[in-house]
């Protein structure tokens, strides 16, 4: 629940108040869902689970145990590699905006993502 409350130092008497706006945060969305071990949001056979989708500058990996997770472009060109074990980030914030392929070479599974900055 969010709510603000406005004063100034000139009006001190005078307190302007918002509406109560509730809010609950999408699962995909907030990092701190990333480590929950039920956490079902973007997952392919429980062995990669990627987000957030499209992602702008980090994109958070959870995988089951160590793998090798690779980036490739559209066109299957080999973009980076990176050690995982169960869970990192990897950092796309380089990568021109476009659709990429995630894969985890220990699995073969496969998530595509949407890289916009």
């Amino acid at each position: 629940m969010y709510y603000a409350n406005i004063t100034n130092s000139i009006a001190t008497k005078l307190t302007l108040t918002t509406d109560t706006v509730n809010y609950t945060m999408p699962a995909s969305t907030a990092v701190n869902s990333f480590y929950a071990d039920d956490m079902k949001v973007n997952n392919v056979a429980d062995h990669l689970v990627v987000f957030p989708n499209p992602a702008k500058e980090t994109v958070h990996v959870k995988t089951t145990g160590n793998a090798l997770i690779t980036i490739s472009n559209a066109d299957g060109k080999l973009i980076l590699a990176k050690n995982i074990n169960s869970k990192g980030t990897i950092d796309v914030s380089s990568l021109p905006n476009g659709i990429y392929y995630l894969q985890n070479k220990a699995t073969g599974d496969v998530q595509k993502i949407e890289v916009m900055h």
